[in-house]
């Protein structure tokens, strides 16, 4: 039993009765066999999204009514993890509704649930203009490095692996290697590596430890911080870097599986009718 279902039978739980009408029968059709805490948390959720759409059923809820909701939700102070588990709870059920024939349409089939905020994501997100700033006077393996921080996302132990040759021209765009994955970054982007890397060999580290080896965790972390000082982006450290990454892609139109495979936490992308316009969070990025 997870903590959520354990806080849900703490508290005076949500009835089948207390639904409206019509959805009594097809709710309980559609939560038969589950666990009791899973039920209780199920229906208290139908129940508050009822509420915050301000439908009299789930049946009247629109694409738009979900829209908001998700808005509502995020700004929200509910943990990120009760929001997805309501958002979750509201596709579950309408797609159940679909194809037992319930409903002809399902308005939540667009609906994204939100990607959930890292429990170390910093409480303030870099301004667009100022990364932007700091970019264009970035220059030499420093420069690359923090260039690199924000059109990856990569982490620090990632970002301590990645060598010149890892940077790599691939159909008019660039590429990087990072870690197991491949990350397509913009033509404008590997010209500024290009001319960041100055002739420096292909087998070198682009940010190196002492005697040219390695870079620990910690000594990616200082170079970022002491970069972001020296390019004017003030007192930045590379867990915001990585996360104005995340919010800055997605302000642009980037799908939050495509940002997430980008980041390495999903290998696969969602099932949708029209692929995304781009399989690369950087390339939904300003630079």
């Amino acid at each position: 039993m997870t903590p959520d279902e354990r806080d849900e039978l703490r508290r005076p739980g949500v009835q089948l009765e207390d639904l409206p009408r019509p959805m009594r029968q097809p709710v309980a059709a559609w939560l038969e066999g589950r666990a009791p805490a899973t039920r209780a948390a199920y229906l208290r959720d139908l129940a508050d999204v009822i509420a915050i759409v301000g439908a009299s059923s789930a049946y009247e809820i629109s694409s738009d009514d979900l829209r908001r909701l998700v808005a509502t939700l995020r700004e929200s102070e509910l943990a990120a993890a009760s929001v997805r588990r309501k958002i979750g709870t509201v596709k579950s059920f309408f797609a159940w509704a679909v194809r037992e024939g319930i409903l002809s349409r399902n308005p939540a089939i667009r609906t994204k649930t939100p990607l959930q905020r890292p429990r170390s994501a910093p409480s303030r997100t870099p301004d667009v203009r100022v990364i932007v700033r700091a970019l264009s006077r970035a220059r030499g393996p420093r420069g690359a490095l923090f260039r690199l921080a924000y059109v990856t996302g990569a982490g620090p132990n990632e970002l301590a692996g990645i060598r010149w040759s890892d940077i790599r021209a691939v159909d008019g765009r660039g590429r990087v290697r990072v870690g197991d994955r491949d990350v397509e970054i913009s033509a404008s982007t590997y010209a500024a590596l290009l001319r960041d890397r100055d002739g420096r060999p292909a087998d070198l580290w682009v940010w190196s430890g002492r005697n040219g080896e390695r870079a620990t965790a910690r000594t990616i972390e200082r170079a970022i911080a002491r970069a972001a000082l020296e390019l004017g982006a003030g007192e930045l450290s590379l867990r915001e870097l990585r996360w104005a990454h995340e919010l800055h892609a997605i302000e642009r139109g980037a799908p939050e599986d495509v940002v997430a495979a980008t980041l390495g936490r999903r290998r696969a992308f969602a099932r949708r009718r029209t692929p995304p316009k781009f399989t690369s969070s950087a390339l939904y990025l300003p630079c």
